[in-house]
């Protein structure tokens, strides 16, 4: 199973509404996030995350300020390579912006 590290900003559709979260691993079943609010284990959400799209699931399991949201439905091997771009992506911009900055 493909399991990619990361530190993206995202938006996850709560029972609260939206709210702002980190992404720090992806995989193609499922994401660990942190969330500055409860949630509960079972409940449905929707993670958003630019430019990957978005990730129906229920969180799994949650511990130490982080959650486990598995996917609804498996995302296709394709969207793996989209996952990795996104690194990329996030990198660059990360790059870019602090070369901007000096």
């Amino acid at each position: 199973m493909f399991r990619r590290k990361a530190f993206w900003l995202a938006a996850m559709n709560t029972v609260f509404g939206v709210v702002e979260c980190r992404v720090l691993d992806l995989s193609l079943r499922g994401a660990k996030v942190q969330v500055g609010v409860p949630v509960a284990v079972g409940q449905a959400v929707t993670l958003e995350l630019d430019p990957l799209g978005e990730f129906e699931g229920s969180v799994a399991w949650k511990r130490d300020g982080a959650v486990g949201i598995k996917f609804r439905e498996q995302r296709a091997e394709g969207d793996w390579n989209r996952i990795k771009l996104g690194r990329l992506s996030a990198a660059k911009r990360r790059k870019t912006g602090a070369a901007a900055a000096r």
